[in-house]
């Protein structure tokens, strides 16, 4: 697949050790729908490792690709070590997690898995396709969620999107929010009609893997479940 130069237009501080990075093009952008990843690759011949796979935050209307980022481990520093102007490589899109304009979702995201996901939220919008959509954000603290003021303000905002903020290490301070991992009643109560919705779902492979164990219990198809998952 044919690798594009992009330029970072801009570096955001966001949560903990959290940046986004947004990049624009050289030339021509890459085509992508919500839910995709591509790679980011260095430029440079030494670098090492030379890349790393990431899921797209930006929806395809907005004029750049957003990644939201966890600095940790040697790409992610090389990463954090660039500044705005600098180049990189990307290819893809790649992944069949990718959203269909369904009209009844349920999404799930823990910490940076919110990537993709905001990417489908944003492409709602855009698009104003209504529907029944239902978006549980996990998170440890209350203090390091990823978009926390865009996901809040679409909380306000949007009446067919009910965002729904659920902390596993602090007790929540604020109504209509969920404290603990995913459970069949926790299920029950953000969306008990999840037999008839497609699930989508981003996060931690022990994470992806004992929600959707719960989520079959409380009814959901496992053939409407799609997921990606790292670690």
């Amino acid at each position: 697949m044919e690798k594009k130069e992009y330029l970072i237009k801009e570096i955001i501080s966001s949560v903990e050790d959290v940046k986004i990075f947004r990049l624009t093009p050289k030339k021509d952008p890459i085509s992508y729908k919500s839910g995709q990843f591509v790679k980011l690759e260095s430029p440079e011949p030494m670098q090492d490792p030379k890349f790393r796979f990431y899921s797209i935050a930006s929806a395809p209307h907005q004029p750049y690709l957003e990644f939201c980022i966890k600095i940790q481990g040697k790409f992610t520093n090389y990463l954090n070590s660039l500044s705005e102007g600098d180049t990189l490589l990307v290819e893809g899109p790649y992944g069949y997690f990718s959203y269909s304009d369904e009209s009844k979702c349920l999404f799930i995201s823990g910490g940076i898995g919110v990537a993709p996901i905001l990417s489908i939220l944003r492409h709602i919008i855009h698009n104003k396709i209504k529907g029944d959509f239902v978006f549980i954000d996990i998170n440890r603290y209350e203090n390091v969620i990823p978009y926390y003021e865009e996901l809040k303000k679409l909380k306000q905002d949007d009446n067919s999107i009910n965002v729904i903020f659920s902390l596993t290490r602090e007790k929540p301070r604020n109504e209509g929010w969920e404290h603990g991992h995913i459970t069949e009643d926790s299920i029950k109560r953000c969306s008990p009609d999840v037999s008839e919705k497609i699930v989508y779902m981003c996060g931690p492979v022990r994470m992806i893997t004992s929600v959707k164990e719960i989520l079959i219990k409380s009814g959901a198809k496992e053939e409407n479940i799609k997921f990606e998952a790292w670690g």
